[in-house]
């Protein structure tokens, strides 16, 4: 698969212009896109378990999202080559910011999942065209340096877009959707007035599930199980933070510490994964979330405080995971296949994101914050059993380890800029 350049290019940077200035448009966009996403899916969340939504609808809507996200990866990259970077992301920002003004105009369930199937899409398509174009246009010299930015931009206004929630009243139809179509609009204005072009191409490519499979069980069944327990962490978390009587701002903390505490353990944990057995690493990581999950779900009505503290381990010890899981594949494989298995990791992942809330959100509408801290911690705990059986069964060899990267969760259009592959050399026009 291959992106195209169409005719939207524009005069490029000057020669003598430094290489990170060209990137400063993209990362803007893609900043201020997640703020209008990670806002959209807590508003989401918490004004569904206000209107009396069931938590079978509101899980519904976070795997919708998810499946969304799914299909705009996949249909993305065609529309790139049909019409060019620039006109593409034009046309999915103002379809996001639409569809934000949907859940305003709509309150129902079945409109809000077909919504949150269309806003994931669109929101896959923005990552794929910034991330593609980013990767295009990236030296060698800058591949770490840009990777490096790019997560911690999209941590950080990931985090920050939580504290938009108290800026309008949770029970209004109408200001928070507004201003989440005012995020996505103004999303677009970056990349419309980049002075750089658009890139020439960029590859992606995939490998098999039967290939990912046979090289790392651990890695295939341990991103799936943490991204069925992340997304319904994410989905139905506010949900039930709402359901609490917690406040906007105890909300905004809540969801915020997450991906604080996640930014604070990244790089530790994949440094000491570089040294033992990475399973090991993320074995730990996932019984400190499960048992977190297991102190919500023995304690019916926490405090914000333990609340906070306990969501912060539980989100915090295992997002980090990703990339330790994605590091754990790819001790195994070649550099030329180091790409098309992140990207079949990220399916992978993705699929368990779908599914997630919707199987979990039947113990939480049955048995409240117990069911969906049970259940988190139920799935924290099968996964992690399963990394031992797989150590028994098989131990690592130092030899075959590489180096750590913090790869980002987002899309396969990214992975090209992972330090340990020369796949994306060929590809990128500089």
């Amino acid at each position: 698969m291959s992106f195209v350049k169409a005719d939207d290019a524009r005069p490029a940077s000057p020669a003598s212009a430094p290489e990170w200035i060209r990137f400063v448009s993209l990362f803007v966009a893609i900043a201020i896109a997640f703020l209008g996403n990670g806002l959209q899916g807590t508003v989401v969340s918490v004004r569904a378990e206000l209107a009396g939504m069931t938590p079978v609808e509101i899980g519904a809507m976070a795997s919708a999202f998810f499946s969304g996200y799914l299909l705009g990866s996949i249909f993305a990259p065609r529309l790139i080559a049909a019409v060019g970077h620039i006109r593409t992301f034009a046309a999915i920002a103002s379809i996001a910011s639409a569809i934000a003004l949907g859940f305003a105009l709509v309150v129902d369930p079945v409109v809000w999942i077909g919504l949150r199937l269309a806003a994931g899409a669109a929101f896959a398509g923005l990552l794929i065209v910034v991330e593609s174009w980013l990767n295009a246009a990236t030296s060698t010299a800058m591949r770490a340096r840009t990777l490096a930015a790019y997560n911690i931009v999209v941590l950080a206004s990931w985090g920050a877009s939580q504290w938009l929630l108290p800026l309008a009243p949770l029970d209004g139809d109408f200001l928070l959707f507004a201003l989440i179509s005012i995020l996505f609009s103004f999303a677009l204005v970056p990349v419309a007035l980049a002075r750089a072009d658009g890139p020439a191409s960029a590859a992606a490519t995939r490998t098999s599930v039967v290939r990912m499979v046979s090289v790392s069980p651990s890695a295939f069944l341990g991103l799936f199980l943490l991204g069925m327990a992340v997304s319904a962490l994410w989905g139905l978390g506010p949900s039930w933070a709402a359901a609490n009587g917690y406040a906007a701002s105890t909300i905004s903390a809540l969801m915020s510490s997450i991906l604080v505490m996640a930014l604070l353990l990244q790089w530790p944990l994949g440094l000491v994964s570089d040294r033992v057995d990475r399973r090991l690493i993320v074995g730990g990581a996932f019984v400190a979330a499960a048992c977190s999950a297991l102190v919500l779900t023995l304690s019916p009505a926490p405090s914000p405080g333990l609340a906070m503290a306990a969501v912060a381990v539980l989100g915090g010890a295992a997002m980090p995971c990703y990339a330790v899981l994605v590091a754990q594949a790819n001790d195994r494989i070649g550099p030329d296949e180091v790409v098309p298995m992140s990207s079949a990791l990220i399916l992978v992942y993705g699929s368990g994101s779908a599914v997630g809330p919707l199987l979990l959100s039947p113990f939480y509408a049955a048995f409240g914050g117990a069911g969906l801290f049970g259940g988190l911690a139920a799935c924290l705990a099968c996964a992690a059993l399963l990394l031992l059986v797989r150590i028994a069964a098989r131990r690592a060899d130092p030899a075959e380890r590489t180096d750590y990267v913090t790869v980002p969760q987002t899309s396969h259009a990214m992975l090209p800029l992972h330090t340990g592959s020369d796949a994306g050399d060929a590809t990128r026009d500089t």
